[in-house]
């Protein structure tokens, strides 16, 4: 991927999903191509149409009862994240149920991602609410299954390898996908596996304890796994759907889980054998400072395509905030810690320092000579743990 690429403006979505970027008004200003067999009407005629004219449901009352709606519930008070304004929300068209996705860019266009929620092709209103009501028992299954994982996580040792491999085979165990890792940046942004899960189909060789350059992710992709914190790409061999728009300037698709890919990093995959793949970001405040990317969890799929549904990404957006807290909360007790041992090692120093030299050499018998022989060896010790901090 080219350092200069802008890979949060394009005019290409994955063609698995469909999007729609309105004003203020919820006029629609760009639409993708495939909107037109959602929506049953021409891609063109889709744009400068109001979202009531295109769904059934009082779209404006809808988003403002949505956005006002506290998401997740108190088990995921501590987790909520202000990188992204998102909020989700049901509607429907003629034929289908639609999941939408909203959220604003940086222009405040409202950019809505859409998940067709395919119906039964019969009429009879109660095929069609047995449906929905099977969509809602897989969203609640998944809230559950993310409740269980929460429980297991505030249970579990402060050991940040040993907490990452848990979420990481709950990812494994609910995701489908062939192999599972967690991936951690060092200073400079080079990055090493620091967990695995394969199923046994995975021919390909154990990433484990492998390093990899910073060049593998720049810069910018950096920045927007920092800002939008799950990446899915269902097929390396998608071709992306056009977007058809009406606005001056590049939509920004920064926040969006269907922008398209670029041809370096779906190269990139393919090198690496790479059908499907899908990324959740773990961050690490230090300090109180601004969130930064820690590392992330990776997921990859082998021989077919995998398209998440939203109920699945929200589940590993969950995961991706509850691992974070636990970067956080590990990290700050291992520096905790680290503290600690440095207070005792100077306190040990500090003491042989001030001891009368007197002291060390007043017997004169051979275990006397042994003792004193045994404190300068503790001391140099102490010095030697200590010298990596004092040459700061």
């Amino acid at each position: 991927m080219c350092e200069n690429e802008k890979i949060h403006l394009v005019d290409k979505i994955q063609s698995h999903g469909f999007v729609l970027a309105t004003d203020e008004q919820l006029v629609v200003k760009v639409a993708s191509a495939n909107c037109g067999a959602l929506l049953n009407l021409p891609p063109d005629s889709i744009v400068n149409c109001h979202l009531s004219q295109l769904f059934k449901e009082d779209i404006a009352a809808l988003l403002a009862r949505e956005q006002e709606k506290a998401v997740g519930g108190p088990i995921l008070s501590a987790l909520r994240c202000a990188a992204a304004p998102v909020f989700y929300c049901s509607v429907s068209t003629t034929e289908q149920l639609c999941r939408l996705r909203v959220h604003k860019d940086s222009q405040h266009v409202t950019i809505f991602d859409i998940e067709a929620v395919h119906l039964p092709t019969s009429k009879d209103p109660e095929d069609r609410q047995a449906a929905t009501t099977k969509q809602l028992q897989a969203e609640n299954l998944t809230h559950q299954q993310f409740s269980s994982l929460f429980d297991q996580i505030t249970l579990a040792p402060p050991d940040l390898q040993g907490v990452l491999t848990i979420i990481a085979q709950d990812v494994f165990r609910h995701t489908g996908y062939d192999r599972v890792m967690v991936y951690e940046f060092d200073e400079e942004w080079n990055g090493s596996v620091i967990a695995e899960l394969t199923t046994n189909a995975v021919e390909a060789p154990s990433y484990l304890g492998l390093q990899f350059p910073a060049s593998d992710i720049p810069a910018q992709a950096r920045e927007l796994y920092a800002r939008n914190r799950i990446r899915v790409i269902a097929d390396v061999d998608d071709v992306p759907c056009q977007m058809v728009s009406q606005l001056q300037t590049p939509l920004d698709m920064s926040f969006s889980w269907l922008r398209a890919v670029s041809p370096v990093h779906i190269q990139y995959l393919k090198n690496m054998g790479v059908r499907a793949s899908c990324s959740v970001s773990l961050m690490h405040s230090s300090k109180g400072g601004a969130p930064k990317l820690w590392g992330l969890i990776i997921c990859h799929n082998y021989q077919s395509t995998r398209i998440p549904d939203f109920c699945t990404c929200q589940y590993l957006d969950k995961v991706g905030k509850l691992g974070s807290l636990q970067v956080d909360r590990i990290v700050q007790h291992n520096d905790v810690m680290e503290s600690l041992r440095i207070e005792q090692l100077i306190s040990h120093a500090s003491e042989l320092i001030l001891r009368p030299m007197s002291d060390h050499f007043a017997s004169k018998n051979s275990s006397g000579a042994a003792d004193q022989t045994q404190q300068v060896v503790s001391f140099a010790n102490s010095i030697s743990e200590l010298w990596p901090f004092l040459s700061k």
